[in-house]
């Protein structure tokens, strides 16, 4: 029989969490020298709090936005109100309707109910979308991505504005440097084609279908949940409902973070490049990938740099050649996610990341060597000149 706290564990499992922590991923709760804030910088609740190597949400004042969701460039926090699977679901059904051109909608312009629901993808708020979205869909055919957020300044999340125009700005950057013609688009009212000839005239039959999938869906998550929390609940106590409960692959049921994936955003939208145009020389200002500069005046070698990347972009490479031992950084700017950690570890301060990225260096196969000394860096310029020559 359940107690009192097994209720209240219970009642916790069924929390109303739209962000899931992943806080192993986090560049703070990496190295505390982080200075990575964004998510709570752009936080419109101040929901997120970064400090003291620590990362925490107060989900009672969360609203959902996805906007720390969007800027974190390690996804340690993760959408969970939609998942990024259930919006690509809700755009692949729009663009059954739409086909080309694809419609995003803040829930704020959703509720006016004088468009045609079935013909845009709702989002709690648009700095909810990101890049790698984006281009997918125009990889899959849409010529046209449209952007609905009415009027932002009179929002009570109005400080996300500058991430929906950030994403829009970056992914038309992105899509001009690869040579496509696809539009993303920032309009701040319902285009004609979405309207309904009778505001809320909306097919009752269908919004009623609609509601009861919605609610068994919910219901069906929640169930979930709920047995899954009782379960563990009960295996801590007995230890045969413990054997029963990993037979049926249920022990890690009530940790959402146990059954993530790796982050994959980064990867989509560099396969979404890859394939989108051929220009390979054209330099774009971007918050993904990035570019790489070292002083070999100051380094020491120490490798700390190296140990902190969490995409494995920065590698220390030693090896000898012509008879004398060298030691290098390798960088590959496809795998860079702009954390800034190399540079904020770096107690000699050798190390600049910037925005600024050639796409040729993004594709290509081989990472940029940087030697860890003036002397190897001498040497090797001068053996590159001797190659010339020859």
């Amino acid at each position: 029989m359940a107690n009192l706290t097994d209720i209240m564990t219970l009642a916790d499992s069924l929390g109303d969490q739209r962000v899931l922590v992943v806080k192993d991923r986090c560049a703070c709760v990496k190295n505390r020298h982080s200075t990575c804030s964004r998510c709570q910088d752009i936080c419109p609740t101040g929901a997120v709090s970064v400090a003291a190597g620590k990362v925490a949400i107060m989900h009672t004042q969360c609203e959902g936005c996805g906007a720390c969701t969007t800027v974190c460039p390690t996804e340690a926090l993760v959408p969970l109100d939609p998942t990024d699977d259930e919006l690509r679901q809700r755009v692949a059904r729009a663009r059954a309707v739409t086909g080309s051109t694809l419609y995003f909608a803040c829930a704020r312009m959703a509720a006016k109910q004088i468009a045609d629901p079935s013909r845009f993808v709702e989002v709690p708020c648009l700095a909810r979308v990101e890049e790698s979205l984006l281009l997918q869909q125009i990889l899959d055919g849409a010529e046209r991505v449209v952007l609905i957020d009415g009027n932002c300044s009179t929002c009570k999340l109005q400080v996300c504005g500058p991430i929906v125009q950030m994403v829009a700005s970056t992914s038309n950057d992105l899509l001009t440097a690869r040579g496509n013609g696809a539009k993303v688009e920032r309009v701040s009212a319902f285009p004609p084609e979405l309207l309904l000839a009778e505001p809320g005239g909306t097919d009752r039959g269908a919004e009623r279908r609609a509601v009861l999938v919605g609610s068994a869906q919910s219901l069906k998550g929640t169930m979930g949940r709920a047995i899954g929390a009782l379960a563990q609940i009960q295996a801590s106590k007995d230890s045969t409902s413990a054997t029963v409960l990993d037979a049926m692959g249920l022990t890690n049921r009530t940790d959402p973070a146990k059954d993530l994936e790796e982050p994959a955003r980064q990867v989509s939208l560099l396969d979404a490049l890859y394939e989108l145009g051929d220009r390979e020389d054209a330099q774009v200002v971007t918050r993904f990938f990035g570019s790489f500069a070292h002083n070999n005046e100051k380094c020491r070698r120490c490798g700390v740099c190296v140990r902190i990347c969490p995409t494995d972009a920065l590698k220390q490479v030693r090896y000898r050649r012509n008879g004398i031992s060298r030691v290098s950084l390798e960088f590959s700017a496809s795998e860079c996610i702009q954390c800034h950690l190399c540079e904020d570890i770096c107690f000699r301060s050798c190390i600049t990341i910037s925005p600024l990225v050639s796409l040729a260096d993004v594709f290509s196969f081989e990472p940029a060597t940087f030697p860890c000394s003036p002397s190897q860096a001498k040497l090797e310029e001068q053996e590159r000149q001797q190659a010339r020559e020859q």
